[in-house]
């Protein structure tokens, strides 16, 4: 679980929560699956839209940096669940 205070960097914060979330295509057990933000509107609203933006930069591939493929097709499933929950909430 992951916390953001209203006093956090934003774009600190939101390289932090996609590198902990995303790193490992989400398979490690320390990857980030809760995020709560405290504050205001604002902080969530600038946070949420910077981790949005840097989610949708990684690239797919083996590379340094780079977001490989899941381990086997049930975690596959697992992550298709949660992208389409995502979508509609």
């Amino acid at each position: 679980h992951l916390v953001a205070l209203p006093d956090c960097s934003i774009p600190e914060t939101a390289r932090d929560i996609v590198v902990s979330s995303m790193g490992c295509a989400g398979q490690r057990c320390m990857a980030a699956s809760v995020l709560l933000i405290v504050g205001n509107g604002s902080t969530q609203k600038k946070l949420l839209s910077k981790v949005v933006e840097m989610a949708g930069e990684i690239e797919l591939g083996t590379g340094s940096g780079q977001c490989g493929p899941v381990i086997d097709v049930q975690s596959l499933e697992k992550i298709r669940k949660y992208v389409n929950h995502g979508k509609w909430t």
